[in-house]
């Protein structure tokens, strides 16, 4: 009995680790994916390459809505009013670990199969949502393509392309988009007509990345991708058959953060408060950061310390230290830990207080009065 009972807990636990593994997902930051081609003609479509490996079951969502800057929110629709206007949003979900540098084409024959989908929930899909074609639709001029994580109304831009300048322009049928602050032209997004005039941006319809395509950081595909110069746009509409399904090069980014210790404040006889500065989050970002202590110098996060977390932005931080003795000299130091490695910065000392104590000295001659009156100083030891 007891045997059975020891298998069912193993399988149990293997079933467990299953589940666990196969709903796990890689959260994205801004830059983590980039598009490498898009046609708005004919059988709409784009390519796209992640930065970074992706897990099983990563979700990746795309919109060819515009982003309004003002209310934070996508248009309500696109290119028209509904159901003869275009746009939707659909979502790709990773159906096995996907190498960084690898392009993904998604488009109207739906190469990819079932790993893009179109959400019928979500807001905005008016028009062929239905089906599991391409952004319907990518139009001829005047049109992008956003990524994100998250939701419609609670997005983490990823990155994103305009056919058009960013901002410029509100037209009445929603023929344009703001950059979302969570992206940087440059960096992380890109677009392709600096004009005021409408109808310039209209010649690009199609386009494909056409820049170096040597072995590379994350880093510097992102500054590659994201530069128009390194791009070929048409009207012609068949820029998505040039470079999928190729792979590229993404070579290892992954750095130690590096932290600074400041003097300590707020010193008492049994608390202090610790100074540190993140001045880079390194590679991946920081699991934990804080202040570790002793009293015999080279203190280390394996020790006494105040951990605060998972950094996910460089600048200065504190720490409020605890349950220390009197009187005594400790040495600090900041700490930043992520999988590379754990860094420090330089060591401080200090020295808590002393306790104040109360020392009372009866006056004898008051006696006769009936009562005991006492004279009281203060001092350290």
């Amino acid at each position: 009995m007891k045997k059975s009972i020891n298998v069912w807990v193993i399988l149990f636990a293997l079933l467990l680790g299953w589940i666990t593994t196969s709903s796990a997902q890689t959260t994205l930051g801004a830059g983590d994916v980039a598009i490498m081609e898009f046609n708005g003609n004919g059988d709409d479509g784009f390519s796209f390459m992640p930065l970074v490996d992706l897990a099983a079951g990563t979700v990746i969502h795309f919109t060819d809505y515009g982003w309004n800057g003002t209310s934070l929110s996508f248009h309500p629709y696109e290119e028209g009013n509904p159901p003869t206007g275009g746009g939707n949003m659909i979502t790709y979900t990773a159906p096995s670990a996907v190498v960084a540098g690898t392009l993904i084409r998604q488009d109207k024959v739906n190469v990819g199969g079932s790993a893009f989908t179109a959400d019928a929930d979500w807001p905005y899909n008016y028009y062929n949502y239905t089906y599991i074609g391409a952004l319907n639709s990518l139009t001829t001029g005047h049109d992008g393509i956003l990524v994100f994580q998250g939701t419609p109304s609670a997005p983490t831009f990823i990155w994103g392309y305009y056919t058009g300048h960013w901002g410029k322009g509100s037209y009445v049928d929603y023929y344009w988009s703001d950059l979302p602050t969570d992206l940087t032209n440059g960096t992380n997004a890109v677009f392709f007509v600096d004009s005021s005039s409408w109808s310039s941006d209209v010649t690009v319809d199609d386009g494909y990345y056409r820049g170096p395509t040597t072995a590379a950081s994350a880093a510097d595909w992102r500054t590659r991708v994201a530069d128009a110069s390194n791009w070929t746009t048409s009207a012609s509409g068949t820029a998505p058959t040039l470079l999928y399904p190729k792979t590229y090069t993404v070579t290892s980014t992954s750095v130690a953060p590096t932290v600074t210790t400041q003097a300590v404040s707020g010193i008492s006889s049994t608390t202090a408060t610790g100074n540190g500065n993140i001045t880079s989050l390194g590679s991946p970002n920081p699991t934990a950061y804080g202040v570790c202590w002793n009293t015999t110098g080279t203190p280390t996060a394996s020790g006494t310390k105040v951990d605060n977390g998972s950094a996910s932005a460089t600048g200065a931080f504190t720490a409020s230290m605890t349950g220390l003795t009197a009187n005594t000299t400790y040495y600090l130091r900041a700490y930043a830990i992520n999988t590379v490695d754990t860094s420090y910065g330089s060591e401080v000392s200090f020295t808590t207080s002393k306790i104040p104590q109360t020392i009372t000295f009866a006056n004898p001659g008051a006696q006769n009065f009936g009562t005991t009156p006492t004279l009281s100083a203060s001092s350290t030891s």
